[in-house]
């Protein structure tokens, strides 16, 4: 069942906790930090809205902004400490707070690292009173490489939410392109591999149908269809890209993820900063 299945993720949680950082959290005390099949089960209901920032953050203004599931810090190539962005989401959850809507759901996504993912688990289940309104995803931006494909660029990233960020054999292999025979591992618990920002792949492989038909063979189960990268906001066919990106999830039956991918000093993009500055 998966309750049970969430249970041991979480499980393996403490296991890591315990290890790295010597001490032992009740499974209680990660309440905050999102297993996959409660992600899954969130993902299925979520309004595309939440998703939605808008070219100068009119969501974030009015606190509708409500999923960010692309985040760096900087343990790979983003600005934020973990801790910086743990009580910047911490702090936007208790602002918007209410009865009627989900709490603001995040991942940390870095580049082939989980050492953020790892230590904002465990402040987490150290505090968990602090964090209860915030709902938090252990992700990573996995970079594949498989050049057998056939395709006219082998590599493409792919965010993986819900992972075990403790987990040894993954942390083996992510100094390197990830092979991809890894895949079933990093879903070991049900994680949710979704296609990065096919938006930015558009001279390669982009959203065909073979590439779309490759990725589900390989175990890729989303995609970005709400990748709101504000670098590309100027594009005249953002919309309809993103359109499109929602079209085909639909009709594959892919789980829908989104987020500003952002790599600056606050939690929504470094474009946000005054927004950001009039929330704290």
């Amino acid at each position: 069942m998966q309750i049970n299945r969430d249970l041991i993720y979480k499980q393996a949680l403490i296991r890591g906790i315990q290890e790295r950082f010597q001490f032992t959290p009740k499974v209680d005390d990660l309440k905050s930090v999102f297993a996959p099949g409660e992600l899954k089960t969130f993902l299925r209901s979520v309004p595309s809205s939440f998703y939605d920032v808008g070219d100068s953050f009119e969501n974030v203004r009015s606190g509708k902004f409500r999923v960010n599931l692309h985040v760096h810090t900087n343990k790979s190539d983003g600005t934020m400490t973990p801790l910086e962005y743990l009580e910047q989401s911490a702090h936007y959850s208790n602002k918007i707070v209410s009865d009627n809507l989900p709490s603001y759901v995040s991942a940390v996504t870095d580049h082939n690292n989980f050492e953020a993912s790892q230590e904002i688990v465990a402040m987490i289940a150290d505090e968990p009173e602090k964090y209860k309104n915030f709902r938090f995803v252990a992700g990573c931006e996995f970079m594949f490489l498989d050049e057998d494909n056939g395709f006219r660029f082998p590599a493409f990233e792919a965010v993986g939410l819900g992972i075990n960020p403790f987990s040894k054999e993954l942390l083996q292999v992510l100094d390197k392109f990830n092979p991809i025979n890894i895949i079933k591992k990093i879903k070991e618990f049900g994680a949710v591999l979704s296609y990065a920002h096919p938006i930015r792949y558009c001279q390669g492989n982009g959203q065909t149908p073979e590439f779309i038909n490759y990725l589900k063979r390989i175990g890729i189960d989303g995609i970005e269809s709400n990748y709101q990268y504000v670098g590309f906001a100027k594009i005249p066919e953002i919309s309809e890209q993103i359109a499109e990106s929602r079209r085909i999830a639909k009709e594959n039956n892919l789980f829908e993820t989104g987020g500003t991918d952002t790599h600056g000093k606050n939690i929504f993009h470094t474009s946000a900063q005054k927004i950001f500055d009039t929330l704290i």
